[in-house]
């Protein structure tokens, strides 16, 4: 069986599409949308890194804590039986503390 030669996108579905999706985002996510108001004062763009000014929901989330010991593996997508992910301990870098 062989793909259509063309493929018609009604882009102003998508755009309405996304319009919802940003919506959504920003709805389900106001202190975020709040602490990127804020950083756009003084941060280029409200993100310290300017591939981040890229975010499908027009804002990046802003998280409370983060913990960075560890790594996870994801399971294939294609293995039968979903293992657990799979944590590996995050090596320590020359000259910090472990």
């Amino acid at each position: 069986m062989s793909a259509p030669a063309h493929v018609e996108i009604d882009r102003t579905r998508l755009g309405r599409l996304l319009e919802r999706e940003r919506a959504r985002f920003a709805e389900q996510h106001p202190r975020s949308r709040e602490l990127y108001a804020e950083s756009s004062q003084t941060l280029l763009g409200g993100v310290p890194m300017s591939w981040m000014t890229m975010w499908a929901g027009g804002f990046p989330l802003f998280m409370a804590e983060a913990r960075v010991p560890a790594r996870i593996a994801l399971p294939s997508p294609t293995s039968e039986e979903t293992p657990p992910p799979q944590v590996f301990p995050r090596r320590s870098r020359v000259g910090t503390p472990s």
